[in-house]
């Protein structure tokens, strides 16, 4: 990502965390609805047409506390990588859904999500139990060193 990018990255995330932007979230009752409503919000725009770039920058900030403590900025995180696809998805999706990170209508979508990256078919009605099995056999099978949620007592490599 250069430098324009990375302006461009930062801004969108700045715009997805205020409140006035992330909580037309707050009305979504189901995980179709926040989808819609996520594609709606205009950083979100941003992110998807950044490409995987964004979608990798943005699914290294998931496993961060203060992003899983805003289940609405979450929805729309898992809405950019849903989109954009990045690589590592399901190395680091997996050990937040073992380690329980995800809530609401984020246990559904985060199921859907790895599941999806990991091909596995599943009735709507399990989505969740089924994600849960195999991510525990994918970590398991190859632990990955972001496993955990980042409590934000690292510094942060960005330059502010």
């Amino acid at each position: 990502m250069d430098a324009i990018e990375k302006q461009k990255f930062d801004a969108a995330i700045e715009q997805l965390s205020k409140p006035d932007v992330f909580g037309d979230l707050m009305l979504a009752s189901t995980p179709e609805a926040a989808n819609k409503i996520a594609e709606s919000l205009e950083p979100v725009k941003t992110l998807v047409q950044m490409g995987t770039d964004a979608g990798s920058e943005i699914l290294q900030l998931l496993p961060r506390k203060e992003i899983l403590e805003n289940d609405y900025l979450t929805t729309a995180v898992l809405y950019v990588v849903w989109r954009t696809q990045p690589p590592d998805a399901q190395k680091v999706l997996g050990p937040l859904i073992v380690n329980g990170s995800f809530r609401g209508i984020n246990t559904e979508l985060s199921g859907r999500l790895f599941l999806k990256y990991t091909g596995i078919p599943a009735p709507r009605e399990d989505v969740f139990d089924v994600a849960f099995r195999e991510a525990q056999r994918v970590q398991n099978e190859n632990p990955h060193p972001n496993s955990t949620v980042d409590n934000g007592s690292h510094s942060s490599n960005q330059d502010t």
